[in-house]
């Protein structure tokens, strides 16, 4: 009866945790390349804070949607950051503006989901119960609502 309950409780826990996918070789050159070109960037003045700041966000985003091995990911930035050919003002526009629609997008998300949070709540509110209690003490009436 023990082994079974112990059996029970490691299912449980085992079944509600969601496992992400590995992170696939492309998926590592392709985050790798992403981070140097946008550092790169940044150090040439060729991008604004902000955009480095959202184009690192989005890089975030990406890579902890997937378990990774961090170090293989700084050897391959080590790896792509090493390479002769640098990349021009035309790769930091296309960049640039790939990190704008991502901020654009994330943007409007977020202010759809407070748009339906603030509805809920709204209907919520307009359909509570609410309570009046009043008390006349002389000629006076008093009333709560609550």
């Amino acid at each position: 009866m023990r082994l079974l309950s112990v059996l029970l409780a490691g299912l449980v826990l085992t079944g509600c945790s969601m496992s992400k996918p590995i992170m696939d070789e492309a998926l590592y050159t392709e985050v790798a390349k992403a981070h140097v070109g946008i550092e790169y960037f940044a150090r040439m003045g060729w991008m604004s804070s902000d955009v480095v700041t959202f184009g690192k966000r989005a890089i975030a985003t990406k890579i902890n949607q997937y378990s990774y091995d961090e170090e293989r990911l700084n050897g391959k930035a080590k790896l792509i950051n090493s390479f002769e050919t640098k990349p021009n003002q035309d790769d930091c526009n296309k960049v640039a503006m790939e990190v704008q629609g991502y901020n654009q997008r994330n943007t409007l998300q977020n202010q759809t989901g407070r748009d339906n949070q603030r509805e809920t709540q709204e209907l919520i509110n307009s359909t509570r119960m609410q309570n009046t209690y009043c008390n006349r003490i002389g000629t006076q009436m008093f009333c709560n609502t609550y």
